[in-house]
C-alpha cells in the first residue's frame, strides 16, 4: 500500500466511523424509513478526488447502513456566483430541497463546503449532524462549530511535500504553489 492510499483508507474509516455514530440519532424516524445524507461538494460532482471521494463515501453507506439511505449531493459552486446574495439564494433552495423533511446527515467535502457551512450553519438545519471533510485544519472555524458538528481534516505538510518534489526531481529550481482565501 503506498502512504497516498492508506492516508486515504484512515481517512475513509474515520468518516465511515462519525457517519456511524450520528446516522442513528435520529429517533423521531421509524427504523424502516430512509436516511437522508446531503452531500455539499466544493466544486462539481464529476472533479476529482472530491468525486472519488463522494463515490466512496455513497458505497459504502449503500453497503453498511441497516436504513435504505438516499443521498442527494451539491455543488455550492453556484452559491459564489457574483450575484451579491446568491449564497442567501442558496441556503434557500437548500431548505426548499429539503421542504419535506429535513436532512438526517449535512457531508461537506473541500475547503469551499466547509466555509459555506460555516458562514451558514444557525440557518443551515442547525439541529442535524454534520462532518467536514477534506478541510485543511487551519481553515475550521471552530467558534462557528456546533455540538452536532464533526471536523475530519487534513493537515497540509508544505515542507514533506517540497521533499518528496525534489527527492524525486533532484533537478527542480523553481516550485510554484497556489492557494487562495476563502
Amino acid at each position: 500500500m503506498t502512504g497516498g492510499w492508506s492516508r486515504r483508507v484512515v481517512w475513509f474509516i474515520v468518516v465511515c466511523t462519525a457517519i456511524a455514530m450520528f446516522i442513528p440519532t435520529r429517533t423521531s424516524i421509524a427504523a424502516d424509513e430512509p436516511k437522508t445524507v446531503l452531500i455539499l461538494q466544493s466544486f462539481n460532482q464529476n472533479s476529482k478526488p472530491w468525486s472519488e471521494y463522494s463515490k466512496a463515501l455513497r458505497q459504502e453507506l449503500e453497503r453498511r447502513s441497516p436504513w435504505p439511505v438516499i443521498i442527494e449531493e451539491v455543488s455550492v459552486i453556484t452559491a459564489r456566483a457574483d450575484e451579491q446574495n446568491a449564497e442567501t439564494q442558496f441556503v434557500g433552495y437548500l431548505h426548499a430541497l429539503f421542504d419535506h423533511r429535513p436532512p438526517d446527515l449535512i457531508v461537506t467535502f473541500g475547503a469551499l463546503g466547509g466555509a459555506f457551512v460555516q458562514r451558514h450553519r444557525s440557518e443551515l438545519f442547525p439541529a442535524i449532524p454534520m462532518i467536514l471533510t477534506t478541510i485543511e485544519a487551519r481553515r475550521v472555524q471552530s467558534l462557528t462549530l456546533t455540538e452536532n458538528d464533526t471536523v475530519v481534516a487534513v493537515r497540509q505538510k508544505i515542507p514533506v511535500l517540497f521533499g518528496n518534489i525534489l527527492q524525486l526531481l533532484p533537478n527542480t529550481k523553481t516550485i510554484a504553489v497556489v492557494d487562495w482565501q476563502l
